[in-house]
């Protein structure tokens, strides 16, 4: 006798997350497209993937779009002491 029992699934994610040390978290950083990624360093939309092209900065994917972490961005901008005046 055949039965119409819908076939039942576990979630073998939610199992795990379960068991996750209580000390790990999700890591939250701000990601801006690449037109808002030149808007905020002041450079042209195209330098921003010049600079994927060439390493400088590392893209993110996020549902196949391309993204830019906030701390990419931070390594981009480099202090430069002030010369000294000669007196």
């Amino acid at each position: 006798m055949k039965t119409n029992s819908a076939p039942t699934y576990t979630d073998a994610g939610a199992e795990s997350k379960r068991n996750l040390p209580q000390d790990r978290k999700m890591l939250t950083e701000t990601l801006y497209t690449v037109r808002e990624a030149a808007e905020q360093t002041g450079l042209a939309y195209w330098t921003i993937w010049d600079l994927f092209k060439k390493g400088r900065l590392m893209k993110t994917k996020v549902a196949g779009k391309t993204m830019v972490r906030e701390s990419e961005l931070q390594k981009l901008i480099v202090d430069v002491p002030r010369p000294q005046k000669k007196t």
